[in-house]
């Protein structure tokens, strides 16, 4: 008889060695099958774009001693930021003062401009202003109208220079008016300009000159001068001059009006 027991030994004996192998390996094959499976990430939400953009203005003035006197101004800017199809700005602004506890100022304004084919270098827009002053003995002054705009030069990162012409009706309802009421059509021709002198630093300008049609005497005249500064991301530091002109105004008020302020502007 033959003793098979010689030719099971060295099997046997590789038994240890074999095992931990073949458990090994298929552990392996996973781990490399797991590996080699990409992992896409999960999809990012796109953020929305901003519509509307809004800006307040505050200035405060206040002195004591020989004579008490505050002075209280503010502004309120909404501006539509998409401007595929029009351009909408709506602004809003009050003064008050008071000196020895009387009144010694009071303004109103507001305006609203539409243009439609804001990317055209001609485009059709809508204008509408209304203002009331107890001291210009204006209980309301309204005009309204349309025309075209004229784009002369426009980098957003840079500046922008546009002048329009327009026709309005004027209605005014003042204290010292026979009648107490008054219409008329006036001419409206606009001068907007804006020129970043650095990243933080704009300079703009506007220029309205208002005369009644057919006679260049009878005229309305604005000029607004503005430096930002920005000082954060969302506030700056805002210095401005404007002069007004009525070329008739009711009796006892005089024809120039200048205010010059500094105060904080605020984007909301």
């Amino acid at each position: 008889m033959h003793d098979h027991t010689l030719f099971r030994r060295p099997a046997a004996r590789l038994l240890p060695f074999i095992l931990p192998i073949a458990v090994v390996l298929p552990g392996s094959v996973a781990a490399q099958d797991d590996a080699v499976v990409p992992t896409e990430p999960p999809p990012q939400e796109q953020p929305k774009p901003d519509r509307w953009r809004a800006a307040a203005e505050l200035t405060l003035t206040e002195a004591s001693g020989n004579q008490d006197v505050s002075m209280f101004t503010t502004a309120f800017t909404l501006e539509h930021l998409q401007r595929e199809l029009f351009r909408l700005i709506l602004k809003a602004q009050a003064r008050y003062g008071r000196s020895e506890g009387d009144r010694v100022a009071e303004n109103y304004r507001a305006s609203l401009d539409l243009d439609l084919s804001p990317g055209a270098r001609v485009a059709p827009f809508l204008h509408t202003s209304a203002e009331r002053d107890p001291f210009k003995r204006l209980d309301l002054r309204m005009n309204s109208g349309a025309g075209a705009r004229f784009r002369l030069y426009e980098k957003p990162d840079t500046g922008n220079l546009s002048i329009s012409l327009g026709v309005l009706h004027s209605y005014e309802t003042a204290a010292a008016a026979v009648n107490g009421t008054s219409q008329m059509a006036r001419v409206n021709a606009q001068l907007h300009a804006m020129q970043k002198l650095t990243d933080d630093v704009t300079l703009t300008h506007q220029s309205e000159y208002q005369p009644a049609y057919g006679t260049i005497d009878d005229y309305l005249l604005t000029m607004n001068t503005s430096l930002r500064v920005l000082l954060t991301k969302r506030v700056a530091l805002s210095i401005s001059h404007e002069f007004d002109r009525d070329s008739r105004p009711a009796e006892e008020v005089r024809k120039d009006d200048r205010l010059l302020k500094a105060g904080v502007l605020i984007e909301l």
